[in-house]
């Protein structure tokens, strides 16, 4: 390029004599940059150690005092109790849980009850694969599908010395359960007939075909209303005595409001079924609903003095 031309250029590049180019700050190596970096996080990690370290641990808080129990100036009326039943002796709440009572219920006692002991007996629910055979094996009851159009029945059948091949003895849809007898003459016989109902039968070797439901409603007569006592209820066959005397156990619940629950148990002379009196009372309690007793509570708490 000639001296003529490179001046020509340079008048037409005014600025480029009279403002230098600036030149950039020198970058850091890419190592300084990372070792600051790692120095930066240690002291961080470092300050947050300390003072974790100085930290003191948080107390527990301090035990609410106990709040006075309130003594309310105009005391409520409570509501009489109800008399309990002639010869009977009514318990105060049952807290624990047993067998038979559950927690929170009015016992129902008489003053003569004596448990009775009873004797392990064979048994068997049905329809099942299982036979049950008597105390001495001389009997054994068993089930197969009936047919034709029944196809979900099923026929009870009894075998014995006489009948080997085994005789029908009753059809039947619904579950049901077997209790021997201590000397194999006589079964009881539950069947659950659904919607909270259950009845015992009576199954005697000598006439083998079942009773009528043994009645129980004579035996509650001035322990529980007729209302309470043809509640949905289920009965059960408990046991047996050695003296061939038969134990029933019954719960239920009533149908409509407070949904009071009950139970009771029955002493039953199976000797005499027919006799006004076979069937005694032997206990029995009340339980009002969990959710009536949850809306008493409030009132009980009120009343409540030292």
């Amino acid at each position: 390029m000639t001296p003529t031309s490179a001046s020509a250029a340079d008048s037409r590049r005014p600025f480029a004599r009279a403002i230098p180019p600036t030149p950039l700050p020198a970058q850091p190596a890419r190592s300084e940059v990372t070792r600051t970096r790692l120095a930066l996080a240690t002291l961080a990690a470092a300050a947050l150690l300390l003072g974790a370290c100085a930290t003191e641990p948080a107390k527990p808080p301090a035990p609410l005092a106990p709040a006075p129990v309130a003594t309310i100036g105009i005391p409520l009326t409570p509501a009489k109790p109800l008399p309990p039943p002639s010869g009977m002796r009514m318990g105060l709440l049952r807290l624990e849980v047993s067998e038979f009572f559950p927690a929170g219920c009015h016992t129902i006692i008489p003053g003569t009850y004596r448990e009775p002991r009873l004797v392990q007996t064979p048994r068997a629910a049905f329809p099942s694969v299982e036979e049950c055979a008597s105390l001495d094996s001389r009997r054994t009851l068993y089930h197969l599908a009936a047919a034709g159009s029944a196809a979900m029945d099923y026929v009870v059948f009894l075998r014995d010395e006489r009948r080997p091949e085994g005789r029908p003895i009753f059809q039947i849809r619904k579950a049901l359960e077997v209790l021997w007898s201590p000397d194999g003459s006589r079964a009881a016989i539950t069947v659950f007939t659904g919607s909270n109902w259950s009845d015992v039968l009576l199954l005697r070797m000598d006439d083998p075909k079942p009773s009528a439901p043994i009645p129980t409603l004579e035996a509650l007569e001035g322990v529980f209303s007729s209302y309470l006592a043809q509640a949905p209820t289920s009965v059960v066959a408990l046991g047996w005595t050695a003296s061939g005397e038969l134990v029933l156990r019954a719960r239920g619940q009533e149908a409509l409001p407070p949904y009071s629950r009950f139970g009771y148990e029955l002493l039953v002379d199976t000797d005499h079924l027919e006799r006004r009196g076979a069937i005694r009372f032997l206990r029995g309690y009340t339980a009002r609903a969990a959710a009536d007793a949850a809306a008493a509570a409030p009132v009980a708490t009120q009343t409540k003095t030292r």
